[in-house]
């Protein structure tokens, strides 16, 4: 099942804007999914190509120097953001030529909605 709810518009390496938009997520009960810990969040993968500590200037592809990803600290932090940003489908941005699939979305969305375990 899936669940609208308005997020704040937020272009890596923009302004926030204060335009919301309603974006379909799915619906996640914790209780029943089995929720996998940062390092098995096979998302981060493609996330990292941009947003990575080890990347710099033109490396990044836009992303802002502070939002990396390749450690559990620095996603979790950045945990409500990117399940906006991914769910809205601006991230990965499509003309990175980066993608992820239905099921890294979803362990993603799990992971970050379900306390962001190292």
């Amino acid at each position: 099942m899936l669940t609208a709810f308005s997020l704040s518009l937020a272009a890596c390496g923009g302004e926030d804007s204060e335009a919301t938009v309603d974006t379909d997520v799915p619906e996640i009960d914790c209780d029943k999914e089995p929720i996998p810990s940062y390092s098995e969040v096979s998302a981060f993968g493609v996330c990292t190509n941009c947003h990575s500590s080890d990347r710099e200037g033109h490396e990044r592809n836009g992303a802002p120097p502070s939002l990396n990803f390749d450690t559990h600290d620095g996603a979790a932090d950045a945990a409500s953001r990117i399940v906006n940003m991914v769910s809205m489908g601006a991230m990965p941005p499509p003309t990175s030529g980066f993608s992820l699939t239905a099921e890294q979305k979803d362990q993603l969305f799990v992971w970050a909605e379900c306390g962001t375990p190292e």
